[in-house]
């Protein structure tokens, strides 16, 4: 099954959308990689709009601190194979 988007062009589109990322990661479950996160600040309406013309299927997650609550952000979540496999299965 063919994704509809290299995710290794993920990090370039977010650079080119203006969305600055300092932090990012693979979400596995069972050891099977479901989704490749960025962390963000903040993500506006245009720039999510330009990162959903890239992946449809891109899911937005808020985050918090450990330590310090007051401080917000969001992952970018954008899915791997593991993922659409395990969704058209169902």
């Amino acid at each position: 099954m063919k994704l509809p988007y290299k995710i290794t062009e993920a990090p370039r589109m977010l650079y080119r959308a203006g969305v600055s990322y300092h932090a990012f990661g693979t979400l596995k479950v069972c050891k099977t990689a479901y989704f490749d996160y960025y962390k963000a600040d903040k993500v506006t309406d245009a720039q999510l709009e330009t990162i959903r013309e890239f992946c449809p299927d891109v899911q937005l997650q808020g985050i918090r601190s450990e330590y310090a609550p007051e401080i917000k952000g969001v992952a970018i979540c954008f899915p791997k194979a593991a993922w659409y496999r395990n969704k058209f299965s169902l």
